[in-house]
């Protein structure tokens, strides 16, 4: 082998020596050298393309070679690639290339580069565009070309092949009864033992060629799921990027993901059993016709019927499990909505107190769905049952009609009949399963068809890309001829007769008032909306920024990198420009690891300036034609907004179209033209002049733009977290998200930019103590648990008892009726008590699994409302959320079942063992050796199958990630042209979860081999020394042979399910993972006391020395904080990015505790409340609106505590929403709904809302944190009259937004470096030429274009 010294001719083994290998090969029992010469053999060592696995080329010796090559596999990026494609023959058919990778899991946590690449026929790539040419052939041949004829044309001649396998395997079962009756009929005739022996060795060959055409029947059809779920993912996957908005709003997002998860993996799954469907009925024919020549033709009619009883039974109960799980489906979505609404905006949950509320309408909601899953494990125990007795209840009808019929009952005929009988059992229980299987997967098609058959996005027209046909008029970059657009084509028009025309070059400004149609301009010009008249051309390549911006989970420099179709290819010089024009310089210095500072969730860890700037830095760097930005400004302060715009927007990209959505209508006079929007229609078009002239009021479109702190609200996070007073950048070691004080508690070096803390994998066997939580919460005093070993033993024992009957009435020589009867009703009690205890047994887990469920599922509920914020910012919200769905599931159902099937076959192995040795003592000689080994496979097999399926699991999770990521940003995605570059990230996702399933899937396959060739071992053992060697009587040795033949089965399936325990266990520990968490408020715990109900009743504020530190090894945020605010003052507070506005509001809601000092509110010490009695006497508008999906009413009040609806009415009036409410398209007024994250309102219009919501609450304290920050002048001016009315006898705190929202407050707190700069009135303040407020104002005018009112009280626009 290429790199590798060939074995020296005289180093040549002996034959000892290589007998001992190939043992060591088959079972992986051996001498480590062994396991590495296979790892040379059948593995070919690859580098990447760095070509770092290069031959070596030294003359080593052999030993010494296989080490080398060994390490060179694991440096630097070399890596195996499937030693599948470079096996032997014989290799493949034993799996034995699988036994290095198994070897190596037994010594240690395999790690995904420890895996091997995918088989060249398993390429990702290749597959994906085998279906997509299939698709295009299908198409261009005039054929409807649905999602299952492309799967049939792909698969069906491998699918096929493996139907022929498995006939040629049925064949080969069905001889096994066959010779056991001629096996038991030579020994009762005392035939010779060559005789007898040559059956038993026929035996055995029959065994192991069944196994080994099992197992590649099993690898044949689990290769064609594998194809299945790579082609499935890619295609919807695909489709999602193209698919127009009108089709995905149709389909929904919510519906689009589960098609990708679950219904993707119903048909990905089903070819697995799919032969079942014609091989079961073609396989009961055959047992009957055998049976006919066993006992006889009217009592194998018999069996037949009882058979043909038990298919339609199972179908029932399979039909009513399927109903019944569609219905817990139901239950579970609903929870999990709850559940993701808690996870994802659980900082508004805890600001507005509803953690506990929304935690309480969760778990009735758990109360119901376990009510469903327990409905459903007795159902599933009426389908066990019959599985289990189908062929108990066959035998005994069969047995009594060939007793009463006067036959003589022989161990030839008992026994192979027996045989015969549990065979019968998979395809009685497997018939309707996989008819319902069927069932499902025809549904999930047609689903997955009808997201296929929505219409795909227009490219041409509404958008021309680079170099293609430009607009009719070569001076226009964008032309809209009569347009009239809406969001989908029964929806009503958002943009009605439209009639514009931008000429290159350029840059035009969009205003209007919220919900107006400036952002919808921009979609339809992006081709997103849908076009009902008129037309959309846009010449060139296009940029654009949303007005709520797309921000990946990845470091900085990949963000802005992403509009790239090559990132590799880094223009370095292009780069520092964006980084400089967007006023990004300052953040880099900040961020820890500057450019490569990781960036959470959903820009989680940045403020809302950052993530506009980032993404309008992106859209810089892509070099397009035309930029489209809505409202990139509206974050950022007033001399970074005037560097922005004269710098970026005038500067770099002048020449480029730029058609700019924005609010900040202090540039309006240095724009080329102005359209001016209203309810949907471009009401005026033209220059500043010209339209100011015309009398348009740009007073009532004014955004923010004269203040100093547009990204002050977030000034603690990282990346705007550096305080004046000398403080370093330490990595996540200040509040994140939303700006609001979360502290993320991450320690990490200062140079790396990680953020989000990679998931932690189980390594190594599940602790004792997890399996001892999970019993322990089966049931008080683990009296379940022990009733269900009773009943296991007790059911197993009653079997083996049934068999010893059937054995001693073969071998009774009196055949009189009563001795017939005897056996007969003694054999049938013993069956009946059998079943009673298996009922029992199940019954008893199914309720002890109830019990667990309900327990874990409280307990992490409670845990996760009560974690304080700084967990949160390290914690991915799919991640938390994975905790209530999958574990959640696995802990409802797969958990119980494993660990119910583990304990069954050990007890049920210990059985058959027992019999077998009792029988013949002589097979003890081959059932030590042979448990020895039994053991050191397991062992050996179980650690690297363990690690396999976590990694798998963890393989998985990105794939779901990615594509939840990828639709929340599919119109930025698909404005850059980066469809194809996200297709190849999903197909790379995609290739490292098949790097670790295509192993798992061959382990199983080297397992079953291996064991089941040992068990045959033991069944030839005992078929031949009960041949040769045994005194008993036939129906002794039948008794032994057919234990021993299940004893086969048995230990393959222990094995697996104790893996698949081990693997499950992992969500118990997932779900217990938080228990050891502080939670919030614990340190002050001991201080609380009860508060009056009319708490506060003044709103008199005091903070005296108040110092807060987010961890105890960082500097202090707020140093020394001291002023006193009397109830119903107005303060606006203001100050530089950095000086602790937000952490000072965060701790009125104890959202950060104080390292030392007091505040106290009407004189009662915050410290000592209960946090629910705190907050909810608190009300906040913050700046990052969270709006849940529901209806109006949900939003406002979710428990329905207000008085009336008239009450709710009146605050969307104050808040200047009602006639919006009122005109949404389903018109059911406080109940229109409002869809996922608000997404049918705008920005400002989320934020009146949760406007609404504080003036519902009336709190006689309000914090306004930038609560009008997307929202027009005009609205502006209306809240603040609001608030001024409303709040009139309220303490309000007023983070500066704009200085006009807080130049009338009776006091201004100015706070610089943690501490209070000043604190007056503005009129004193601004008299005061020494003033940092005076000062910040008069930049403010100077940076925006304002003056100071004859009053000094107001600053307007000039």
């Amino acid at each position: 082998m290429s790199g590798v010294a060939a074995a020296p001719s005289g180093a040549s083994p002996s034959p000892l020596s290589r007998a001992r290998r190939a043992l060591a090969r088959f079972t992986g029992v051996g001498a480590s050298k062994y396991d590495e010469l296979e790892e040379v053999e059948f593995t070919k060592l690859r580098a990447d393309d760095d070509g770092g696995g290069e031959d070596d080329g030294h003359d080593e010796d052999w030993e010494d070679a296989l080490y080398a090559a060994d390490a060179k596999a694991s440096s630097s990026s070399g890596r195996t690639m499937s030693p599948e494609d470079e096996a032997s023959l014989l290799s493949k058919i034993f799996f034995t290339y699988v036994t290095p990778l198994i070897k190596k899991g037994s010594k240690k946590a395999l790690e995904t580069h420890d895996l091997w690449r995918t088989a060249e026929s398993d390429r990702v790539g290749d597959l994906a565009d085998a279906y997509r040419r299939a698709h295009h052939e299908l198409r261009d041949a005039g054929k409807k070309f649905t999602c299952f004829r492309i799967l049939v044309k792909l698969h069906a001649r491998r699918f096929f092949s493996a139907g022929g396998v498995k006939v040629v395997h049925d064949s080969i079962e069905l001889c096994g009864p066959l010779l056991l009756q001629r096996l038991l009929k030579a020994i009762a005739d005392g035939a010779p033992a060559t005789e007898s022996g040559g059956i038993a060795l026929a035996m055995g060959a029959v065994a192991c060629t069944q196994t080994l055409l099992i197992n590649q029947y099993f690898h044949i059809l689990f290769r064609v799921s594998v194809h299945t779920k790579v082609q499935l993912i890619s295609a919807i996957y695909r489709k999602a990027l193209t698919v127009s908005s009108s089709g995905y709003a149709k389909v929904g997002s919510g519906k689009v993901n589960n098609l990708q998860s679950n219904d993707a993996a119903k048909l990905w799954n089903m070819p697995q059993y799919l032969h079942q469907i014609w091989n079961a009925p073609l396989k009961l024919c055959a047992i009957m016709v055998m049976l006919s020549s066993i006992i006889h033709v009217v009592p194998a009619f018999v069996g037949l019927c009882v058979t043909i009883v038990m298919i339609p039974a199972g179908s029932l109960v399979a039909k009513r499990l399927g109903k019944m799980r569609r219905e817990l489906l139901k239950k579970t979505d609903a929870r999990v909505k709850y559940v993701t609404e808690l996870v994802t905006g659980i900082k508004a949950m805890k600001l507005y107190a509803w953690e506990s509320a929304y935690m309480k309408k969760i778990t009735q909601l758990r109360e119901e769905e376990l009510r469903m899953v327990r409905r459903i494990a007795f159902l599933n125990i009426a389908n066990m049952m019959l599985f289990f007795a189908s062929p108990i209840l066959v035998a005994l009808a069969a047995f009594w009609t060939y007793a009463l019929m006067g036959y003589t009952l022989d161990a030839s005929v008992a026994f192979p009949a027996l045989s015969l009988f549990n065979i019968l059992r998979f395809p009685v229980l497997m018939l309707p399963m996989q008819i319902m299987n069927l069932i499902n997967a025809r549904v999930s098609f047609k689903r997955v068809q009808d997201f296929f058959d929505q219409k795909d996005r227009e490219a041409l027209p509404p958008a021309t890309r680079a170099g293609d046909k430009a607009p009719k008029d070569e001076g226009d970059a964008v032309a809209i001829r009569n347009g009239d657009f809406s969001w989908s084509a029964e929806a009503a028009l958002a943009l009605k007769n439209v009639n514009l025309t931008v000429a290159k070059g350029e840059l035009v400004m969009v205003v209007g008032q919220v919900g107006s149609g400036k952002s919808s301009l921009l979609s339809a010009m992006l081709g997103e909306m849908v076009c009902k008249n008129g037309g959309c051309t846009v010449g060139g390549t296009c940029a654009f920024t949303s007005q709520e911006p797309w921000i990946q989970n990845a470091s900085l420099r990949d963000n802005i990198l992403a509009s790239s179709s090559n990132k590799a290819d880094l223009d370095t010089a292009r780069y520092e420009e964006v980084l400089d024009v967007c006023a990004l310089r300052a953040d880099l210095d900040i961020l820890p690891g500057g450019d490569l500072a990781e960036i959470g969730e959903k820009g989680i860890n940045i403020s809302g300036g950052q993530k506009h700037r980032i993404a309008l830095a992106r859209a810089i760097y892509a070099g397009a034609d035309v930029y489209l930005l809505d409202d990139p400004l509206s974050a950022v302060d007033a001399h970074v907004s005037r560097h922005i715009f004269d710098e970026c927007i005038k500067g770099t990209l002048s020449g480029k179209t730029r058609i700019l959505v924005t609010h900040q209508v202090q540039f309006a006079s240095e724009v080329d033209r102005i359209l001016v929007f209203k309810d949907g229609c471009l009401e005026h078009v033209g220059t500043y002049e010209e339209l100011t002239q015309a009398g348009v009021a740009f007073s009532q479109f004014q955004g923010k733009g004269d203040d100093e702190g547009g990204e002050d609200e977030e000034e603690e996070k990282p990346g705007a977290l550096a305080e004046k007073a000398g403080e370093k950048p330490v990595a996540n070691g200040h509040p994140a998200a939303n700006g609001h004080g979360r502290a993320n508690g991450m320690k990490k070096s200062p140079s790396s930019g990680a953020l989000v803390k990679a998931e932690e994998r189980s390594k190594g066997r599940v602790k004792k103590a997890v399996y001892a939580k999970y019993i322990r919460s089966c049931g008080p005093y683990l009296i379940l648990p022990a009733i269900f070993l009773l009943c296991a033993f007790t059911e197993r024992g009653l079997q083996v008892g049934q068999n010893f009957v059937l054995a001693d009435w073969s071998s009774e020589e009196d055949d009189s009726w009563r001795t017939v009867q005897y056996y007969l009703v003694f054999y049938s009690l013993l069956a009946m008590s059998s079943l009673c205890f298996l009922g029992l047994r199940s019954f008893t887990m199914a309720n002890g699994a109830f019990a667990a469920s309900k327990a874990m599922h409280s307990g992490l509920l409670s845990k996760v409302g009560s974690l304080p914020m700084s967990f949160f910012d390290s914690q991915p919200a799919g991640r938390l959320i994975n905790r209530f769905t999958r574990d959640t599931e696995s802990l409802d159902s797969t958990i119980s079942q494993s660990l119910n099937s583990a304990t069954v076959c050990g007890v049920s192995t210990f059985f058959s063992v027992m019999v077998v040795c009792w029988v013949t003592p002589w097979v003890m000689l081959m059932i030590v050796p042979v448990s020895l080994i039994y053991v050191r496979v397991q062992l050996f097999y179980i650690g690297a199958s363990r690690e396999l399926k976590r990694l798998d699991s963890l393989a998985m999770s990105p794939i779901f990630s990615n594509f939840v990521e990828t639709l929340q940003g599919l119109s930025v995605i698909r404005a850059f042209g980066l469809e194809t570059n996200f297709d190849r990230k999903n197909l790379g996702l995609l290739t490292k979860s098949n790097r670790a399933y295509w192993p798992l899937v061959s382990s199983n396959r080297w397992l079953s081999i291996r064991l089941e060739y040992l068990g045959s071992s033991i069944t030839f053992t005992c078929a031949l020394l009960s041949a040769i060697a045994s005194a008993n009587s036939a129906g002794m040795s039948g008794l032994a042979i057919t234990s021993a033949m299940n004893m086969t089965g048995l230990m393959t399936w222990m094995v697996r399910q104790m893996t698949e325990l081990e693997v499950n266990m992992n969500s118990i520990e997932r779900l217990t993972e938080y228990d050891g968490h502080e939670s919030e408020g614990d340190s002050n715990r001991h201080l609380t006391r009860e508060v009056s109900s009319s708490w506060p009743s003044k709103g008199k504020i005091v903070f005296d020395k108040v110092y807060v530190k987010y961890r105890p090894d960082l500097p202090h945020v707020l140093k020394g904080l001291t002023f006193t605010v009397g109830g119903g003052e107005k303060i606006g507070v203001c100050g530089r990015t950095g000086c602790g506005k937000s952490t000072m509001m965060m701790t009125l809601y104890r959202m950060v505790e104080l390292d030392r000092g007091s505040i106290t509110i009407d004189d009662v010490d915050i410290a000592t409340t209960a946090l629910p009695d705190l907050r909810s006497k608190l009300s906040l508008v913050p700046q990052d609106p969270v709006i849940f999906s529901g209806t109006v009413r949900s939003n406002l009040d979710p428990f329905n505590e207000t008085e009336g609806d008239a009450e709710i009415w009146n605050a969307l009036k104050l808040s200047g929403l009602k006639s919006t409410i009122q005109e949404l398209p389903d018109k059911k007024g406080l109940d229109s709904s409002i869809d996922e994250g608000g997404g049918n309102l705008s920005v400002g219009q989320k934020q009146l809302l949760c406007m609404a919501r504080a003036l519902i609450r009336k709190s006689k304290i309000l914090i306004l944190d930038e609560a009008t920050s997307n929202v027009d002048g005009e609205t502006d001016t209306l809240i603040q009259n609001t608030i001024r009315m409303a709040f009139k006898d309220c303490t309000v705190l007023t983070i500066a937004h704009r200085l006009n929202t807080i130049i009338d407050s009776d006091k201004i707190l100015l706070l610089d470096g943690g501490e209070v700069a000043e604190f007056d009135s503005p009129e004193t303040l601004l008299s005061n030429p020494n003033s940092k407020f005076a000062e910040m104002v008069e930049k403010a005018r100077d940076n925006s274009g304002m003056k100071k009112s004859k009053s000094s009280s107001s600053i307007v626009l000039e």
